[in-house]
């Protein structure tokens, strides 16, 4: 067992004797200002290095009692000062290993490292901190050894099921038991060459080699923080709200300098703002708080993806962004569950788009301050890289069906979609103008029950109702589905544009839903469930609106292509490993068993398709 890194000892120390003795301190000054304990009241400094003490013994303990090991089938972690655990994780079912580091952390060259698996709830393992290079073997090792261990685990469930087909082909022949004796024997060496053949691919295989796909520098980068928007800048103006305020304020005296605005004095020398003034300080301050808000977003996005850069490192994708901590993820292709394609409306003006890449389990790069779920693969490139770069991760995922060549339909087209039926704006259109009717309402009855506010303010959201037959048909406009060669396709959203392709042997639920308000207009909607993190959070492919039988057609469509890629992909792998165990035992007396074995399973209705069909 291996312990973390003693520098990160020193650095847990202080930092939880630090917080400890911060909380003496005010604890402490709060009880000596009550009165309290005065014979107590010398005593009060000590408590201050005391709890400094008491956090970093704490905080040592913990690093003692924390270990770690990497096994060839798991991850083995073991912490707890009073409480032991043991964790054990299956390398097989780790999707991401992500490596941050502090500036501190850079400072001292340490790193933490996050274990993702699939189906977990939160992260399975964080290792805070190791050496950079321990950093680097954890993600390598665990990579590789997680894939290792899928594909043994997935050869070794396809030897069990082509055993049952020889045996089976076997006895149907009618030549009795040294028949199948025979196809035992054939079905063990044929085991045995593709374990044979696995270790000599793996003894041939080099290092694999780091290949820069893309970079984001310069203008590109220029652009990103322009057009970008944080959710989390929206509080900006809050929190710095007498800033804000004192911007404001000037802004207003400027404009009653210039005599923008005309300020009456009124009773008691009470300076008053007419209806029309009061609208042009709710303008600028409105103007105001988007000019905080885009800034600030401006600030996130730089620190967030400064010296972004995406490489490729044998079948996997790795990504190192950050200012001030540098975060570094992987996303194995193999893994992949969900492509998005996303633009906001100043991206689309400019002919830019950004692309992410999503796995399944919990939210990879979480704890690196992931955004919804998913992992940036591309911040923004021109569309047509960005595709470029998409088709060429949906090739790779096509590598099981027989080779990873790029897909000739252009599944991220802005026309590649079909858009809702007609009716279905109409509404769109009802939804929205409801929605203004509704905030007018309870506009007006505050004006009428709470408080008075300014004139005409309680009917201003009516002129929502007028911009509704608009809101509407953009929201038409930018909905629809497609399907292509390999997966299903989604598009929806205004403002952010999302095009998800799901590719069909990911789907794991294909349902159809229908609201009240669906069912009047006969319309229903398409919901291909993934895998993926952001179905977590909603964001799984959804067609919007569709014809109530189109719906079901698609249903029935999505099910039958599931079932086909899966089928496709089962024969693929028993192909190459067939070929595999012929380059490892040619021409000898077992192979030709092994063949005859095969062939007379196949001439019986034991072969390889009528057994991926009953998988199927």
């Amino acid at each position: 067992m291996v312990r973390l890194h003693p520098a990160s000892a020193a650095v847990s120390a202080l930092r939880s004797g630090g917080q400890l003795a911060l909380f003496a301190l005010f604890a402490s000054t709060a009880f000596v200002g009550m009165g309290g304990g005065d014979g107590a009241g010398p005593l009060a400094p000590l408590a201050i290095p005391a709890a400094f003490l008491v956090g970093a013994g704490a905080a040592l303990a913990r690093w003692y009692r924390f270990e770690y090991e990497t096994l060839p089938d798991r991850l083995v972690v073991r912490s707890g000062v009073i409480s032991r655990q043991d964790r054990e994780i299956p390398l097989h079912r780790v999707q991401n290993v992500d490596v941050r580091r502090s500036v501190i952390q850079r400072t001292l060259g340490l790193s933490t490292v996050t274990v993702e698996t699939a189906g977990g709830g939160a992260t399975e393992a964080t290792l805070d901190a190791v050496a950079r290079e321990e950093a680097d073997r954890l993600r390598e090792e665990l990579g590789r050894h997680g894939r290792r261990s899928d594909q043994r685990e997935g050869r070794d469930r396809q030897d069990e099921r082509d055993g049952a087909t020889d045996a089976a082909g076997a006895s149907a022949t009618g030549s009795g038991a040294a028949d199948a004796a025979g196809a035992g024997a054939a079905g063990d060496t044929r085991v045995a060459a593709d374990r044979d053949a696995e270790e000599t691919g793996e003894r041939r295989r080099s290092e694999p080699e780091s290949e820069t796909l893309y970079e984001l520098a310069g203008r590109r980068f220029a652009i990103l923080c322009a057009v970008s928007f944080r959710p989390s800048a929206v509080i900006a103006p809050f929190v710095g709200a007498s800033l804000f305020d004192d911007l404001l304020f000037d802004g207003g005296r400027l404009l009653v300098r210039y005599g923008i605005i005309d300020v009456e004095v009124g009773p008691g020398d009470v300076p008053s703002l007419g209806t029309g003034d009061l609208l042009s300080l709710g303008l600028l301050g409105v103007v105001g708080f988007l000019l905080v808000v885009w800034v600030v977003s401006a600030a996130l996005t730089f620190v967030r993806y400064y010296g972004f850069r995406l490489e490729r490192v044998g079948d996997e994708l790795r990504y190192e962004r950050g200012l001030l901590g540098r975060y570094s993820g992987t996303v194995p292709l193999s893994k992949v569950q969900t492509l998005t394609v996303s633009e906001n409306a100043a991206m689309r003006r400019l002919g830019y788009a950004s692309l992410t890449v999503d796995t399944a389990g919990y939210a990879p790069g979480s704890g690196g301050g992931g955004d919804g779920g998913v992992e940036t693969a591309v911040p923004l490139d021109t569309r047509e890289r960005v595709v470029a770069l998409a088709d060429e991760v949906r090739g790779e995922l096509g590598d099981d069906t027989g080779g990873a060549e790029t897909p000739s339909d252009d599944a991220f087209g802005v026309d590649t979609v079909e858009r809702p039926p007609t009716r279905a704006r109409r509404r769109y259109v009802a939804r929205y103008a409801l929605a203004a009717l509704a905030v007018t309402a309870v506009a007006v009855g505050v004006d009428r029950l709470v408080f008075d506010l300014p004139q005409f303010v309680a009917l201003a959201p009516l002129v929502g109702v007028a911009l509704a037959p608009l809101a509407g048909h953009l929201t038409w406009t930018h909905r629809g589905h497609a399907t292509a060669s390999d997966g299903l396709v989604t598009r929806t959203g205004v403002i952010r544009r999302h095009t998800r392709l799901v590719p069909y042997f990911r789907l794991q639920t294909v349902f159809v839903s229908r609201t009240v308000f669906q069912r009047r207009r006969r319309l229903a909607s398409v919901v291909g469930d993934s895998a993926s993190s952001s179905g977590l959070l909603g964001g799984d492919a959804v067609a919007h609106d569709l014809d109530a039988d189109a719906a079901d057609r698609l249903r029935e469509e999505l099910l039958d292509r599931l079932r086909g890629d899966i089928a496709g992909r089962r024969r693929a792998r028993r192909e190459r490993r067939r070929r595999a165990a012929s380059e490892v035992t040619p021409n000898t007396d077992e192979t030709v068993g092994e063949t005859d074995a095969f062939d007379t399973a196949a001439a019986n209705g034991h072969g390889s398709d009528s057994d991926d069909g009953s998988d199927s």
